[in-house]
């Protein structure tokens, strides 16, 4: 189940600040898509990260890029829900390592503009 549009049930959320997720699937899998949603609430100082990038690797030390995504404009719209998607297909690995790039500060358009803004991730979906 994915997090509801309320930021208090089933979300984890970082003020201020990039981080990296990394998944341990305890085995080696071949799935075909890699999922990662995020959430979007202004009004509570929660944005979307401007960039996700994703990393698969056998061994947990070395990994490859398997994608990247952006948000180029500044969310004064956005939807609130996203899913960012990664096709995975013919790609044998046991880990997978998301770096989150956040705005950091809220853009100029909301009304507390220049203060630390949040990202909220929930599930991430291997299949």
């Amino acid at each position: 189940m994915r997090g509801a549009n309320d930021y208090k049930v089933h979300w984890l959320g970082w003020e201020g600040q990039n981080f990296e997720l990394l998944l341990d699937l305890e085995k080696q899998a071949e799935p075909s898509i890699i999922e990662i949603s995020t959430l979007w609430a202004p009004q509570s100082w929660i944005l979307h990260p401007v960039e996700i990038r994703c990393y698969v690797s056998k061994d947990g030390t070395n990994f490859e890029p398997l994608g990247s995504q952006k948000i180029e404009d500044d969310q004064r719209q956005a939807e609130i829900s996203k899913i960012w998607s990664f096709p995975a297909s013919g790609r044998s690995f046991r880990f997978v390592k998301f770096e989150v790039l956040g705005t950091l500060k809220l853009y100029d358009w909301h009304p507390s503009a220049g203060g630390k803004s949040w990202v909220f991730v929930d599930e991430i979906v291997v299949r």
